[in-house]
């Protein structure tokens, strides 16, 4: 009896070793072929159970690796290429199942993902397959709700019964030429699925669907057999041919960027991506891709100024890609300079200019120029320039920026900020003391007449000659020449003028001083008199 007892032991222990080794010893067939000297199956060369950075493992005669559970609490997770220097080629059956996964990353050297690895991933949102991959197991990403994309490599020859069952997220799967079978249902209450592309025949083995969006949309390539099939029944399948290039390709320039604009081609089909190309000279310059798109737009930044630049767009679908677009040659010219005025202020100048014509393209910005060296930049066609010194000259200039890069100076033009003019009163004196007010003098600068009124006032003058004119009401009595250079003001002899009309008999305006307290501003103080 305890013999008996001894041997059901031992027969159950043999079990619970060998059930894990016939699983293993079929994925060493399905990995070596027919040689039936390539499988393992002494019990020693196994190593079950093992542990390391968060992954369990059993690794087969220090031949490959197959990661059995992740028992780690990392949510982006990257599985090793090797373990201990040997490779990891297979992720076995439930190993991540229910796991908090965002993303995964797969080394190159797995070629099989087994059945329900990444059974009900719900937080799973992307996964890179390695070309290396030919299988994917049955139930394998089952209930991945938050997977956006998935890529299936060339070289996949199998997919799973229900592999993909209930990705709500996925909106568009492409299959590869190499697939040869899928199992029922492996895209079933993919809710969001618009498109299936298959890049070549209908698989051999293909069990059909169970429930496919009826709103999904199946692409092949004209010419491909199999999609006729009663397999494909109630599912609208579309042949696509290689598309025309995009047509109506236009381009913004930005600052050191340029945004492209196209259309469909004609011969749409659907889905399509775009590939934007671009190439920095003429002639023979290399083509270079810039980006692949789904819309009808793109923006090539790092770009260099004043550089020529050739842009083309191509179509892609599944079919092939189409020739390249017409290109846009940009070959910008430098903008013509503006012409600018200049209004000047107390301590300050207002700048304003003129769009150029000739521009070459669009203007970007202007840069102002004090005295020949850069002072600001501005998207606006004015600009004004404060903490100036009254009575100081300045030179500005202002050239336009487009993305052939700064243009021609304008002209200078030269500008002297003044105080503004403030009239002040007092100081008109009637040796009687009659009361007599409204004397006036008028200073002409050249451009305008200046006019201050009272007994004593500052009045604005720019450096060169000007004419002082000295009135009471409408009599004009005197004019005096003066000249302002620098803080020199020289007036000459100061004037005695008589008075007449309406200012009493034997009255007689004075002078009495005149200076300068600022530059360019002249202060003069009247006296009255009376000589009876």
């Amino acid at each position: 009896m305890y013999r008996l007892l001894c041997i059901a032991l031992i027969t159950l222990i043999s079990l619970s070793v060998l059930a894990p080794l016939a699983t293993i010893n079929e994925l060493e067939r399905t990995d070596a072929g027919s040689d039936p000297t390539s499988m393992i199956s002494r019990s020693s060369e196994f190593m079950l159970g093992a542990v390391q950075g968060g992954f369990e493992y059993t690794a087969i005669g220090g031949k490959y690796i197959i990661i059995t559970k992740y028992i780690g609490s990392q949510r982006d997770v990257t599985i090793p290429s090797e373990i201990g220097g040997i490779p990891v080629r297979f992720i076995g059956e439930n190993a991540f199942e229910y796991s908090f996964l965002t993303s995964v990353i797969i080394p190159d050297s797995v070629t099989r993902i087994g059945d329900y690895a990444f059974y009900y991933c719900s937080f799973l949102k992307s996964i890179d397959i390695p070309e290396g991959v030919t299988y994917i197991g049955e139930y394998a990403f089952m209930g991945c709700a938050s997977l956006t994309h998935i890529t299936i490599p060339e070289g996949v020859t199998r997919i799973g019964t229900f592999a993909f069952f209930a990705c709500n997220s996925l909106t568009s799967v492409t299959i590869p030429a190499s697939v040869t079978s899928i199992g029922r249902g492996a895209f079933d209450y993919c809710f969001k699925m618009k498109t299936l592309q298959f890049k070549g025949n209908s698989p051999d083995h293909f069990m059909g669907w169970s429930y496919l969006d009826q709103r999904t949309k199946v692409y092949y390539v004209d010419g491909a057999y199999g999609f006729d099939s009663p397999s494909w029944s109630g599912v609208e399948t579309i042949a696509l041919t290689r598309p025309e290039a995009p047509i109506g390709l236009e381009e913004i320039a930005g600052v050191g960027e340029v945004t492209l604009r196209w259309n469909a081609p004609p011969n749409l089909g659907e889905p399509m991506e775009y590939e934007v190309w671009y190439a920095a000279g003429e002639g023979d310059s290399v083509w270079m891709l810039f980006e692949t798109v789904d819309g009808l737009t793109s923006t090539i930044t790092g770009l260099d100024e004043g550089t020529t630049y050739r842009f083309g767009v191509k179509a892609v679908n599944i079919a092939g890609t189409s020739s390249l677009s017409t290109t846009y040659l940009m070959s910008p010219s430098a903008s013509e300079a503006p012409t600018v005025s200049a209004t000047a202020g107390d301590g300050q100048v207002e700048l304003s200019w003129n769009v150029p014509s000739g521009s070459g393209s669009a203007v970007m910005e202007y840069v102002i120029y004090l005295d020949g060296a850069e002072l600001a930049r501005t998207s606006e066609t004015t600009y004004l320039v404060t903490g100036l010194t009254n009575g100081k000259e300045y030179r500005f200039q202002v050239a336009a920026r487009n993305v052939a890069g700064i243009g021609d100076k304008s002209e200078s033009v030269s500008v002297i900020p003044l105080p503004a003019m403030v009239p002040i009163r007092g100081n008109m004196v009637d040796a009687a003391g009659n009361g007599i007010a409204g004397i006036k003098v008028s200073l002409e600068d050249g451009t305008s007449v200046m006019t201050g009124e009272g007994g004593g006032f500052v009045i604005m003058a720019g450096q060169g000659s000007h004419t002082l004119t000295f009135s009471a009401g409408d009599i004009e009595y005197a004019e005096e020449n003066v000249t302002v250079d620098g803080m020199q003001l020289d007036l000459g002899p100061i004037p005695v003028m008589s008075i007449d009309g309406d200012i009493p008999d034997d009255a007689a305006l004075l002078v009495a001083s005149a200076g300068i307290v600022l530059t360019a501003a002249i202060v003069v103080t009247f006296m009255l008199r009376r000589g009876r």
